[in-house]
């Protein structure tokens, strides 16, 4: 399963360090002003902040994932 879609299904904080490098970059705008926790010096999201996020970019996000599994399958053996 996709990272992105793994930390949608699950209920912790979400760390920045978790969204993959493509994706990092518009939380970050998303987040700007919102207040999340640090945990052990990591700044971390709020899930339910994460999740409005994802909801956001949902369309994007899918489409994203729906080609790289096109390319995973096209790149293994048959």
């Amino acid at each position: 399963m996709n990272k992105l879609m793994e930390m949608y299904l699950h209920t912790e904080p979400v760390s920045f360090d978790d969204i993959p490098d493509d994706w990092r970059k518009s939380f970050t705008e998303f987040m700007f002003g919102q207040a999340g926790p640090i945990i052990d010096g990591v700044p971390m999201a709020h899930n339910h902040d994460y999740k409005r996020w994802f909801n956001e970019n949902k369309e994007a996000i899918l489409r994203d994932i729906k080609i790289d599994e096109i390319i995973k399958h096209k790149k293994s053996p048959n």
